[in-house]
């Protein structure tokens, strides 16, 4: 999977990559229509446990083993680790209502599952 603009939007990474309207943005990506058939509450359950489990301390050891070529700022790197954490805390609340609207119930995984 190609994660080059997942962040950035293609702009460089800068000290100021966790303002709020990033933390906060309230748009669900990577909802695209043909997986909308496939999201179920125990999948959106099982991904706000995954969130919530977002260990701080690794995220922050990842970004800082950044390579060097791509010659990214300590001030950069720390605002990265901040904006992940503050924005899995956001979706963890936000998500059921995000994308609620559109899953299936568990009830209908069982009856296609039949």
């Amino acid at each position: 999977m190609d994660h080059t603009h997942c962040f950035g939007c293609g702009r460089d990474l800068d000290a100021r990559f966790n303002q709020i309207d990033r933390v906060r943005d309230d748009r669900v990506y990577g909802l695209f229509p043909g997986f909308v058939p496939w999201i179920d509450r125990s999948g959106i359950e099982a991904a706000m446990a995954d969130l919530s489990m977002l260990d701080k301390e690794m995220v922050a050891e990842i970004v800082h083993d950044l390579p060097a070529e791509w010659d990214v700022s300590a001030a950069a790197k720390s605002a990265l680790a901040d904006l992940i954490c503050r924005r899995a805390a956001f979706l963890n609340d936000y998500l059921p209502e995000a994308v609620g609207h559109v899953c299936r119930s568990d009830a209908q995984v069982e009856t296609q599952g039949e």
